[in-house]
């Protein structure tokens, strides 16, 4: 069996797993819609999903063989197909992509890989760019170009782009599953020439598990 087998192989079982069970009865009607949003959207996005899979174990130097016949592999990637599938956003996906085969590559056992892939489920792109922006910005950015230290206040600059209320919500999302520390958001997050790690070693994770592989 060839990797790109391999991978259509589990597509497809996720695939049914998310498409197989609608809870009834429903009408006709309702079932017809079903159908159609099975055969015209979700089957677009699992192949789209397997082709940029495969583009990306194709950048590996592993041998494949292992790779095929890995469980913790199969497990992963039927719970990355699971999300996949049920997202309409590429950037999601394109996520997904790259957190399943850092899993692989990192040798991740199941059990985080499962931690993980549930926070991706749960989280938005927003909150993937606040971890992004703390982890790749943040601490060597000039904060002089800001009128204040305080951590909140930084964030509405950075994300201007983003209604306040959403981007705190975000931020506490990601304090409650412990990504980023529990602190005062009005701390000042800078004395002197000290400046406060935001990210904890779970977050930092998360980043790396997200991560695209020619960044490593």
């Amino acid at each position: 069996m060839t990797i790109k087998e391999r991978v259509y192989q589990l597509v497809e079982v996720g695939f049914k797993t998310v498409t197989g069970i609608l809870p009834g009865p429903f009408s006709a009607a309702i079932n017809a819609v079903y159908d159609g949003i099975k055969s015209n959207v979700l089957s677009k996005r699992a192949e789209k999903w397997a082709e940029d899979v495969i583009k990306r174990l194709e950048k590996l130097e592993e041998d494949y063989e292992n790779l095929i016949n890995s469980d913790a592999f199969a497990t992963s990637f039927i719970k990355a197909t699971e999300l996949a599938i049920k997202t309409e956003s590429d950037e999601k996906r394109q996520l997904l992509a790259n957190a399943l085969v850092n899993s692989y590559s990192n040798s991740m056992d199941e059990d985080k890989a499962l931690i993980m892939f549930n926070l991706v489920e749960k989280y938005t792109t927003l909150h993937v760019r606040i971890i992004k922006y703390l982890h790749d910005e943040y601490m060597q950015e000039n904060l002089t170009r800001y009128t204040t230290t305080r951590f909140m206040p930084i964030l509405r600059y950075k994300f201007n782009d983003v209604d306040s209320v959403y981007l705190e919500k975000a931020v506490n999302d990601l304090k409650n599953d412990y990504l980023v520390e529990k602190f005062q958001d009005d701390i000042s997050v800078q004395f002197g020439a000290h400046r406060f790690k935001i990210l904890t070693k779970l977050g930092e994770d998360f980043y790396d598990f997200l991560r695209p592989l020619e960044e490593e």
